[in-house]
């Protein structure tokens, strides 16, 4: 299995990756495919194991899109990728 970062993850699975937004230990992507908007959320960073889905969306201000697919790391897998985004310094909670 090959250890792919989350916006390569979106890539290999055929969208165009449009925007890049990093937040507090999450990462958001979007992206279009076939003329149609998605949004790519993965959180929580600080878990082992983020969770990964997207959703279709009308603009890269829409955060409530269509209906949450949960289908990305399965297909990734497949193709015999991994995601791992790593955390940076401003991920982690301050004290």
């Amino acid at each position: 299995m090959k250890i792919i970062s989350f916006k390569k993850a979106v890539e290999v699975l055929g969208y165009k990756v449009e925007k890049v937004q990093k937040g507090y230990n999450f990462r958001t992507i979007w992206a279009t495919k076939d003329g149609q908007l998605y949004y790519f959320h993965l959180e929580d960073l600080r878990d082992a194991h983020p969770c990964l889905y997207y959703r279709t969306a009308e603009t890269m201000t829409d955060y409530k899109g269509g209906e949450n697919r949960w289908d990305a790391e399965d297909k990734l897998e497949e193709l015999g990728y991994k995601v791992f985004e790593p955390r940076k310094a401003c991920d982690y909670n301050s004290l």
